[in-house]
């Protein structure tokens, strides 16, 4: 009788393991799989962010573009010249154009 009794425990354990236990253990594994997904997108990002900065960086120096804009601001009139340079426009100018040449890179890359 006990044999029997253990067989019912092991086919309604068995049952249960089917019924709900399979649905539990696959959604805790794509639960550790979206996770693995995105902490390897983030080591990628990490990695891939200073080679786009670098790439970025060399673009500009390819393309000339420093030149140029020292030649437009040279153009500007001194009055207008200097509050710009005050307001550290040309800066502001230089930041902006990096972080776009930069995410011009990184979406090459397929990062963002």
């Amino acid at each position: 009788m006990d044999t029997i009794t253990a067989i019912i425990d092991f086919l309604n354990s068995f049952m249960d393991f089917i019924n709900n236990g399979i649905y539990d253990f696959f959604t805790k594994w794509f639960a550790e799989f979206i996770k693995w997904l995105l902490l390897a997108k983030l080591d990628f990002m990490l990695f891939a962010i200073p080679f786009a900065w670098d790439t970025a960086k060399n673009l500009m120096v390819t393309l000339n573009i420093s030149s140029m804009l020292s030649s437009a601001w040279g153009a500007l009139d001194s009055t207008l010249l200097s509050f710009a340079t005050v307001f550290r426009i040309p800066d502001a100018i230089n930041i902006i154009l990096s972080s776009y040449l930069t995410k011009f890179v990184l979406k090459m890359f397929g990062v963002t």
